[in-house]
């Protein structure tokens, strides 16, 4: 009695854990996609290239830099600060031939302050080193990475604009943040400083996938592209759209930037233009459920307002290969429904469907080893000798 109490109760128990084995918590944890090599981990995306291996930091062969600097031209080290950062003037412009630094293990940071008047934007370019991953970026006096425009994956010509930040046609003072990810070795700082335009600000506003499709076909994504500026002069001018798989919705490493391309001509401000695009899938596309990323001027080669909202995910997705109604020629009919079973509701492994049965079992001879009991108070009594 007490021993079939237990094994019913551990089977009990045992059969609490088997929705959590047939829901897939036995297998192998995988790393999700994410830039890990990333110097701060969570740098927005701007553009399709802002994702990028890093150099491996291994030893650059170069002689570290000089005890006594002359970065940017004048005596002494760039600080790693907004108190002790180099000034570089106010409306600054030196490009193409630009001003030199260095950085290296012992000093591995420089910081150059740059002034502007109203009705300027700031242009600027840092020339790495072959065999070097140097940063740029564009801060405020607390030096936050992101807070304005930054560089990280574009060795060895790293780009950096106020164009497409609060910073644009400001009167103020900001500064050019140089970081030595790995390796070592002089620099070349490049700046221009234009009047400030009126700047068009490209968006996607709408994607429609197809459901269904085969590795190798050719498929219809439609899409609307818009022109948020609110200045009649801020045209776009001609730009292209790319069109990117991945098995989530979060751009990463591993998703699949497709080689069609669609060329779209000026859009106006304030205009939006719908666009039918024939696609063809690679033939070696893996077999499984894609959302689309479709990301107007991809690779930012025009200047905007604003380019953080240039791409949209689809909502729907493409099923590529066949699916369970390509199998059976028809209507699923899971379990007799007429229809699909729902995703939540899987087949238990056959070891939990013989758990089932003996527990079925070990319950029934409970029941009746009860009823026996209740009909014999004094209980079962081996026989006298």
């Amino acid at each position: 009695m007490r021993t079939r109490t237990i094994l019913l109760a551990s089977l009990m128990i045992m059969m609490t854990m088997s929705p959590l084995v047939s829901a897939g918590l036995d297998k192998e944890i995988t790393v999700g996609k994410e830039n890990a090599e990333s110097q701060f981990n969570n740098a927005p995306i701007n553009s399709i290239d802002a994702l990028g291996p890093r150099i491996d930091p291994g030893t650059s062969g170069r002689a570290p830099c000089s005890a006594v600097q002359t970065d940017a031209g004048t005596a002494g080290d760039a600080g790693n600060t907004s108190s002790t950062a180099k000034s570089l003037g106010t409306d600054p412009s030196n490009g193409p031939t630009g001003v030199s630094g260095c950085v290296d293990a012992n000093d591995p940071e420089d910081m150059y302050s740059i002034t502007t008047t109203t009705g300027k934007d700031v242009d600027i370019e840092l020339v790495v080193p072959t065999g070097a991953d140097f940063d740029l970026y564009i801060v405020d006096s607390s030096k936050s990475p992101y807070a304005y425009d930054w560089s990280e994956f574009n060795d060895p010509l790293e780009k950096v604009s106020t164009g497409a930040t609060n910073l644009s046609g400001q009167a103020t003072t900001f500064y050019v943040w140089i970081n030595a990810y790995s390796g070592d070795g002089q620099y070349t700082l490049r700046v221009w400083t234009n009047n400030t335009v009126p700047k068009p600000d490209i968006t996607v506003t709408m994607v429609d996938v197809p459901v269904k499709a085969q590795a190798g076909d050719v498929v219809t994504v439609n899409y609307t592209v818009e022109n948020l500026a609110n200045n009649s002069t801020a045209n776009t001018g001609v730009f292209d759209v790319f069109f990117i798989l991945s098995t989530d919705t979060s751009y990463g490493f591993g998703d699949r930037l497709l080689d069609d391309v669609s060329a779209e001509s000026d859009l106006a401000a304030g205009a939006s233009r719908n666009t039918s695009m024939s696609i063809t899938l690679p033939a070696n596309l893996t077999n499984d459920t894609y959302y689309w990323l479709v990301w107007a001027d991809g690779y930012d080669n025009v200047t905007e307002s604003n380019n953080s909202n240039n791409n949209m995910w689809s909502t729907g997705v493409t099923v590529v290969g066949k699916d369970c109604s390509d199998l059976l020629g028809g209507t699923q009919n899971d379990g007799g429904l007429g229809a699909d079973a729902a995703a939540t509701l899987q087949m238990l492994p056959t070891w939990v469907a013989m758990l089932q049965r003996l527990i079925l079992v070990v319950w029934m001879e409970e029941m009746v080893m009860t009823s026996t009991l209740s009909m014999c108070p004094q209980g079962i009594t081996s026989k006298s000798r």
